[in-house]
């Protein structure tokens, strides 16, 4: 008679088919503060790099405010316990570096980019994923493309996060 696919026999997802809930440290999203706000010098510090079960890359535990919040975002290649993270509309283009797709040069690198404003970077999270920043619709001024992999066909507007 044959076997069963594998997709019929995950059906509703079984206890062998489902992740488990332990293990699991916290959401993953950008810093939820207004960079530009008084008093927000727009410094993060890294003070721990975690592994995260179920995830491919690794976490950056990140601490910022006059309170010590305390956030956590996909970790990039050579960022280190102890090192700043600028988040913010004038930070520096830099590895790790939190700003709007509408201030990073064409050709750069990045990660963790915000599908829509405020969800705290939805595309390209997984470790040894790198999409170029592409081009830029100088027509409407806020228009972006990255190139794969980010969905086809998703333009991705300025002000959203990477």
């Amino acid at each position: 008679m044959g076997k069963r696919i594998l997709q019929r026999r995950r059906g509703k997802g079984g206890l062998n088919f489902r992740v488990s809930p332990r293990g699991k440290i916290a959401p993953v999203r950008y810093p939820q503060m207004d960079p530009g706000a008084a008093g927000h010098d727009g410094k993060l510090t890294v003070k721990a790099i975690l592994d995260e079960k179920g995830r491919s890359a690794p976490l950056a535990q990140i601490q910022y405010g006059e309170h010590g919040a305390i956030s956590y975002i996909p970790a990039v290649s050579g960022l280190a316990v102890g090192n700043e993270v600028q988040h913010g509309l004038d930070a520096a283009v830099s590895n790790g570096n939190i700003l709007p797709l509408k201030k990073i040069p064409e050709g750069t690198r990045i990660s963790n980019i915000e599908l829509r404003q405020g969800d705290g970077g939805k595309l390209v999270r997984a470790g040894s994923r790198w999409p170029s920043y592409t081009t830029r619709s100088e027509a409407a001024g806020t228009s972006t493309r990255a190139s794969r992999p980010a969905p086809r066909g998703t333009p991705l507007l300025g002000g959203r996060w990477a």
